[in-house]
């Protein structure tokens, strides 16, 4: 089976880059929304894409660029599960370590 769940920490971090935008231009927050769920498509049909980060996590997990965003999500299981979305210019490692250091994977 081929698909995706975004888990709620992801689907906050979603809602949270399409409220950024919209405030800024309904048309960049539709058009971010569109890529970026064309990209959990493509990750649920590709589970191999992306990139592993050995600087930011010692996980199994992989990163999607979309944009000026990142998409991380963990492709050992059927759906994928997307465990966050973050803006390129966050300090992704802070989040990481804060974000994964309690919940589990």
């Amino acid at each position: 089976m081929n698909g995706y769940i975004l888990v709620p920490q992801a689907s906050n971090d979603f809602m949270r880059a399409y409220d950024y935008l919209y405030f800024r231009s309904i048309a960049a927050a539709s058009k971010m929304e569109l890529r970026l769920l064309h990209a959990f498509d493509h990750l649920g049909q590709w589970p191999g894409s992306g990139h592993l980060r050995p600087d930011l996590t010692d996980l199994p997990l992989r990163f999607w660029p979309v944009s000026n965003y990142l998409i991380l999500y963990d492709p050992r299981e059927k759906p994928i599960r997307i465990l966050a979305i973050f803006h390129a210019a966050q300090d992704v490692a802070s989040i990481l370590s804060d974000r994964f250091s309690t919940e589990p994977l």
